[in-house]
């Protein structure tokens, strides 16, 4: 008996874990800046293309530019209501587990440089189906190797889910200390 409660537990623990990740095939990036045809988009070198019209698992962003920024799933697991999802930044790269994305946690972003960001896990998706997530004024404030975190439902705050393969690497505006 006490092998097969063990057996529970260590299973019980492994579906939690496996809950707190979230499965996305990988982001999509425009940006919503650009007074171009939608595939093109501001020029820079270090960061060509910074449109992503496939899904990436790392995507090369201008610190400071607003971009409309797409979570893709085609195995439908993310949230269909916009009004109850939320994305949030967290520093250091892709996220693999989700206690970095506690509210308690040192790399959740919360600096935007005094820029509106919809990153900021706070602000609803801009639209939401099961296989798609959009964001409209998407930005990552200053250099630097950023993760994602998701919420499917904004009335369960401590439920974030850890975006393990993608990363937005920003480039462009050194943060001043």
């Amino acid at each position: 008996p006490m092998m097969q409660l063990l057996t529970a537990v260590l299973a019980a623990a492994a579906v939690a874990a496996a809950d707190a990740t979230l499965a996305v095939e990988g982001a999509t990036v425009l940006d919503a800046g650009a007074m171009q045809l939608p595939a093109q988009v501001s020029a820079a070198d270090c960061c060509s293309p910074l449109a992503y019209s496939t899904p990436a698992k790392v995507l090369r962003l201008v610190a400071g530019l607003r971009y409309k920024l797409s979570l893709r799933s085609p195995w439908g697991s993310l949230a269909d209501d916009p009004s109850l999802v939320r994305l949030r930044l967290v520093a250091g790269g892709a996220v693999l587990d989700s206690t970095d994305c506690a509210d308690s946690s040192e790399k959740v972003v919360s600096d935007f440089g005094g820029a509106y960001s919809s990153l900021d896990g706070l602000r609803p998706a801009f639209s939401a189906s099961s296989t798609q997530n959009t964001w409209i004024e998407a930005r990552v404030a200053f250099n630097g190797s950023y993760g994602l975190c998701y919420l499917a439902d904004v009335s369960q705050p401590g439920t974030w889910q850890a975006v393990p393969n993608v990363t937005l690497q920003a480039f462009g505006a050194p943060r001043s200390e």
